[in-house]
């Protein structure tokens, strides 16, 4: 009789990779541009809805928050590389508390 010889497989210990922050990349940020824009509009939609006397300070915030869109687009289009996209985000996250004050006064 013939004995086999067993290969012992060799279990590799996978190192475990540090969770780094992906950066977003244009899709994202732009997807996440137009829902906040849409956010906004919705709640001013709303507003307008249930409050007429407040109709020309929501449209006022509505041409607001569509130009800032826009110009955000331009930004997000001219960005060269992702070291541009923090400051994009901040950006967007500064306008996004100011609309938030802006429709909790309305309210």
């Amino acid at each position: 009789k013939k004995k086999k010889k067993k290969k012992k497989k060799k279990k590799k210990k996978k190192k475990k990779k540090k969770k780094r922050f992906k950066m977003a990349n244009k899709r994202v940020i732009k997807k996440q541009l137009n829902g906040m824009i849409i956010d906004v509009l919705d709640e001013c939609f709303s507003i307008q809805l249930y409050n007429d006397s407040k109709t020309e300070a929501t449209e006022k915030l509505i041409d607001e928050a569509l130009s800032f869109g826009d110009d955000m687009l331009a930004k997000i289009h001219e960005a060269k590389t992702k070291k541009d996209f923090p400051a994009i985000r901040q950006m967007m996250e500064d306008k996004g508390v100011y609309f938030i004050e802006e429709l909790n006064g309305l309210q």
